[in-house]
């Protein structure tokens, strides 16, 4: 089944606030159109907590959503840990984009992304507790750079991913 990865916009995590209600009807409607074309609609997660992407996932309804798991993006906008999202959203994770980053500083912006293993992430806790959910699927890697720094970012990725799987 092919799949469709997309950042859902900002949740409220409030259920009663009337947005809410909103959003899980517009997913609702993308969720079913995917599922007539055999596709799954995977949430990009980050901007909201991990409750609040499970609470979404299961008021939608339909059994082809899935959680793409961006690494660094709960830490980058301040909603949590992979590590610990993985508590909440285990079974449901269907692709892993791997992306370091550290937590937000300031009040008005978010934190900054950094190559991997130089940032908050913990990847040598993380890839084996991803086993442990049953997550079988790639680990795409992510660098928002671009450049010569980023295809040297993505080949010392690689090599750091390989060395830790390695084990």
């Amino acid at each position: 089944m092919a799949a469709l990865e997309t950042h859902v916009g900002f949740i409220p995590e409030d259920p009663a606030d009337p947005l809410y209600g909103e959003v899980v009807d517009a997913l609702r409607e993308i969720a079913r159109h995917c599922q007539a074309n055999r596709q799954v609609l995977l949430y990009h997660a980050g901007e909201q907590t991990p409750t609040t992407m499970l609470r979404a996932l299961r008021d939608v309804g339909t059994d082809n959503q899935g959680i793409g798991l961006d690494t660094a993006n709960l830490i980058l906008y301040g909603k949590g840990h992979p590590l610990y999202a993985l508590d909440v959203l285990g079974t449901h994770v269907r692709l892993v984009n791997a992306k370091d980053g550290v937590y937000p500083t300031g009040v008005k912006e978010l934190g900054r992304e950094t190559p991997l293993g130089e940032g908050r992430v913990d990847f040598p806790r993380l890839l084996p507790r991803l086993s442990e959910v049953g997550y079988r699927g790639p680990i795409i890697i992510e660098r928002e750079t671009s450049g010569p720094r980023q295809h040297e970012d993505i080949r010392q990725a690689r090599a750091y991913l390989e060395k830790l799987l390695s084990v």
